[in-house]
């Protein structure tokens, strides 16, 4: 939390990181994300880099 404290104070858009730790504790909730696909396109796209 504290890396993204910084990411935001330094005014990076956190948006879709934001999406994606939602969507990671709606499934650690056992749950299903709300856009499953969309949730495996961030995921991908994040460990791409």
């Amino acid at each position: 939390m504290a890396a993204l404290a910084k990411r935001a104070d330094a005014g990076e858009d956190l948006a879709e990181v934001a999406e994606v730790l939602l969507d990671v504790a709606r499934v650690q909730d056992g749950e299903a994300p709300g856009d499953p696909a969309a949730f495996a396109r961030r995921v991908v796209a994040a460990m791409v880099g």
